[in-house]
């Protein structure tokens, strides 16, 4: 049976036999959802984007709900490469400056921070899919 964020708050509130820490409670519910989310990826939470590479940039931001990047996916016409990720450092002793060496279709992907950096940069315009989990929504106080 799924409870909602008002039903959740009450069965708190009365627990604790308190009414002015709805907020906190609130607070509370959020902070677990988040933590729970941090040791297990639900299906549910799975999603992927779509973008499109500039030619010769090599860097690009994550969407913003991202909590862990699963794959990224060059599509190329009628046919579609997965790219191999590589470690940060791995990067950047294989190419400390990505653009230092030329422009052509990526084959690796690494995870910067909010970032997704590419090797070699695009020598084209390719549509790409990135394959994500994202956060779960906050329970707002009016939902």
């Amino acid at each position: 049976m799924a409870l909602t964020k008002a039903q959740l708050v009450t069965r708190v509130r009365t627990m604790t036999a308190r009414t002015d820490v709805d907020t906190q409670i609130l607070q509370f519910l959020n902070d677990a959802l988040k933590r729970a989310a941090r040791y297990h990826t639900w299906r549910d939470l799975m999603t992927e984007k779509n973008a499109t590479l500039t030619v010769g940039t090599y860097r690009y931001s994550f969407p913003s709900d991202m909590k862990e990047c699963l794959g990224v996916r060059i599509i190329d016409s009628a046919s579609s490469v997965w790219l191999q990720e590589i470690s940060q450092v791995r990067m950047d002793a294989f190419e400390p400056y990505p653009p230092s060496r030329g422009n052509a279709r990526p084959a690796y992907y690494a995870v910067d921070g909010n970032y997704l950096e590419l090797f070699p940069p695009p020598d084209s315009a390719y549509e790409t899919r990135i394959r994500y989990s994202r956060w779960p929504a906050e329970l707002s106080a009016d939902a």
